[in-house]
């Protein structure tokens, strides 16, 4: 699972683990060193929606997960907290 999950999501998507005992880890994406440099020196601040590695819609590997597995998650009483917690990436 966490394999085949693995790669970055929108700012707003809350994670906090995939699994029971899973150690996998978040990492922020930043603006490019390029575009801190330009607002510094311009005395800008540009919002993250314009910056060339700003994530806007969930990745195809998590939708096709997804779809993959969502027979079993509507049979489960308890559904994985990434999922009740993103209910609006969940299509």
């Amino acid at each position: 699972m966490c394999d085949d999950l693995q790669v970055s999501y929108p700012k707003d998507f809350k994670w906090s683990s995939w699994h029971v005992s899973c150690t996998c880890f978040l990492m922020m994406t930043l603006k490019t060193q390029s575009e801190l440099i330009t607002e510094i020196n311009n005395g800008q601040n540009f919002s993250s929606e314009a910056s060339e590695n700003f994530i806007a819609n969930t990745p195809g590997n998590f939708n096709a997960w997804l779809s993959e597995n969502r027979e079993s998650l509507e049979k489960r009483k308890s559904k994985p907290y990434f999922l009740e917690e993103n209910k609006k990436f969940v299509k």
